[in-house]
């Protein structure tokens, strides 16, 4: 019980200590942000947020892995639970509802931070799913990271002009124009593929 209620204090401060964070964004530039400022909004104290993270950086990746492209849990990427187009959805929601966020973080030139997000979530949590529709050596994973990053990060510089659902469909379109031609495509299907028997994946 001792165990359970410490991580949950754990869970509450890194969400405290995010919305803290998201709220800063709206108001300054990443670089601009000290700890000191952070752990103040956040109402946690330094040694609090030292327990925890080793820069403000980690606050956003641990933010990201635990709600994977703004989905509830990692769970949600599983691939008896994965369907292409929702997750997307997810995702492209998640980036509308914290746009000035991450508007600020390419203006503060942390671009970076973003795509380490997406590299290491596709690369892991949604690794078996890319895995199903085409992208199946590390070299295609790496390719599937790129062209949605480029995506996504096209439409936040562009001040997200299209909505979600043309967003959807873009996206979609373009992830599938690169393996329409694999052999367990069914283009009939709104799921497009068909998952690859765990045996025959090396």
């Amino acid at each position: 019980m001792k165990d359970k209620t410490i991580n949950t204090a754990h869970t509450f401060t890194k969400e405290v200590l995010f919305m803290a964070l998201r709220r800063l964004l709206e108001e300054k530039s990443f670089d601009d942000i000290s700890i000191k400022e952070l752990t103040d909004t956040a109402g946690v104290s330094r040694t609090t947020f030292y327990r925890n993270y080793h820069s403000i950086e980690d606050v956003l990746m641990d933010y990201f892995r635990a709600h994977p492209f703004g989905a509830f849990s990692p769970e949600e990427y599983s691939p008896e639970r994965f369907e292409f187009r929702s997750r997307i959805r997810d995702s492209l929601t998640e980036l509308k509802q914290n746009y000035n966020m991450w508007r600020n973080l390419f203006d503060s030139n942390k671009d970076f931070l973003f795509y380490n997000i997406y590299d290491e979530m596709i690369k892991t949590v949604c690794r078996d799913r890319a895995f199903d529709i085409g992208f199946r050596t590390s070299y295609e994973l790496s390719a599937f990271v790129g062209i949605y990053y480029a995506i996504c990060r096209d439409w936040i510089r562009g001040g997200m002009q299209e909505s979600i659902d043309e967003m959807i469909d873009i996206s979609y379109r373009i992830m599938h124009t690169f393996y329409k031609n694999d052999e367990y495509a069914i283009p009939s299907r709104d799921n497009i593929y068909l998952p690859v028997p765990p045996a025959d994946r090396k």
